[in-house]
């Protein structure tokens, strides 16, 4: 196992409950690639799954931040861009240094360019 701890990023809310679920079920494939690999990863979309109501966005919003901080990297799913939650996730995790990437793969196998691809991040998010 790998001493890395991982967070995924990606959009959680959607116009729709099976939007939301479709959200949940990509950020989930993401996470099931990075543990099988053999890295420990925190899946907010998981813990929080469906659990709309119980809390305010707010709560969930400081919960991610606090989960985020204890991670070294981070991957990104699909459509991160389009959530302005995942966005501000993005801009803390590159003001804390992690390393972001755009797939498991890219994670697993740490072959991207960390200036390039923040250039990148930064460049996406404002598509």
């Amino acid at each position: 196992m790998h001493s890395l701890l991982v967070y995924v990023a990606g959009p959680y809310r959607a116009p729709t409950i099976s939007g939301v679920r479709a959200n949940i079920e990509r950020a989930r494939a993401v996470a099931e690639q990075l543990w099988a690999a053999g890295y420990p990863t925190v899946c907010p979309h998981l813990n929080t799954a469906l659990m709309d109501g119980i809390a305010s966005d707010v709560v969930f919003l400081a919960g991610a931040k606090l989960m985020l901080e204890r991670c070294d990297r981070m991957v990104l799913v699909q459509r991160w861009n389009k959530s302005a939650g995942t966005r501000a996730e993005v801009g803390y995790a590159i003001s804390r240094g992690l390393a972001i990437y755009r797939t498991a793969a890219g994670c697993v196998a740490n072959k991207e360019s960390a200036y390039a691809y923040l250039q990148s991040v930064m460049s996406e998010a404002f598509e």
